[in-house]
């Protein structure tokens, strides 16, 4: 039988604080600990800031290491199981009433979810870091509304998932095509050859599908790789562009600033662990 919490964390709770129905709580676990099934009161974003550990959800199991964000509903039964270092983490819990508004624009809460996206991941270090600086009644303002602007974008980006139409299975081998050679260099063309389709009938079902062009798709899949080795590693910026496929350094930043509207320099001192 899976244990109830009222607290959010059986760990240790470094800072605590609540804002107009959100209670923001920054956690540690130490290394090795497991804890068996239990779950929470409150719908819960958990935002992994150093460590990592292993989330059991019935028969799935899924790794949350630096800059992931996992999502659960009130009541998930779940397990945990912490690394060699264990983990420092950042939980905000919705409180009942303002799930309650939450939920009149958005199903983000409805089924667990885990998260790796450089722009939720940027929004998440910023409320952490307001949390972490919070001097005045200006702060927990900041706060509110940067939370208000992740579960937003956090809904925008599930509605883009999960379309009510499911794409003929060819389109799927096609984005996957994209998943796998993003870094080359990938026409349209290219991936109509692969699937076996006409250039045009591509083009018009990809857009249908996905709501945008092959390139588009494309060039988000290579910058929303290079956040993230721009989050997870030091390489050189130059390093970083090549790898996801940019011609050079300066195509790399200049792609990357009409997308996330600041440069990489800019998004790696923003993004760097406390």
């Amino acid at each position: 039988m899976a244990q109830k919490n009222t607290s959010i964390t059986f760990g240790k709770q470094l800072k605590k604080l609540e804002i107009d129905g959100f209670i923001l709580t920054e956690t540690f676990h130490t290394p090795h600990l497991l804890l068996s099934r239990h779950d929470h009161e409150c719908a819960n974003v958990n935002f992994t800031i150093k460590g990592s550990f292993r989330e059991i959800l019935g028969s799935r199991s899924q790794e949350a290491t630096p800059s992931s964000i996992i999502i659960k509903p009130a009541g998930e039964h779940h397990a945990n199981q912490y690394g060699n270092t264990g983990a420092v983490g950042f939980i905000i819990e919705i409180l009942p009433h303002k799930l309650e508004i939450v939920r009149r624009f958005s199903k983000l809460f409805d089924s667990p979810a885990h998260i790796r996206h450089p722009q939720l991941s940027a929004l998440a270090t910023k409320i952490y870091k307001e949390f972490r600086m919070i001097n005045s009644p200006a702060s927990e303002l900041m706060i509110e509304g940067l939370i208000l602007e992740m579960l937003a974008e956090s809904t925008r980006r599930e509605i883009r998932i999960s379309s009510s139409t499911t794409p003929p299975h060819w389109l799927s081998e096609a984005r996957n095509f994209i998943h796998a050679s993003f870094a080359e260099q990938v026409s349209l063309s290219k991936v109509a050859e692969f699937v076996g389709v006409n250039s045009a009938h591509l083009a018009r079902m990809f857009r249908r599908y996905y709501g945008c062009t092959v390139g588009d798709y494309v060039r988000r899949q290579q910058l929303e790789y290079a956040a993230q080795l721009l989050i997870e590693t030091v390489r050189p910026l130059a390093e970083i562009g090549a790898s996801a496929g940019f011609y050079d350094q300066s195509h790399f930043t200049n792609a990357f600033k009409l997308y996330f509207k600041i440069t990489p320099a800019e998004f790696r001192a923003s993004n760097k662990q406390v």
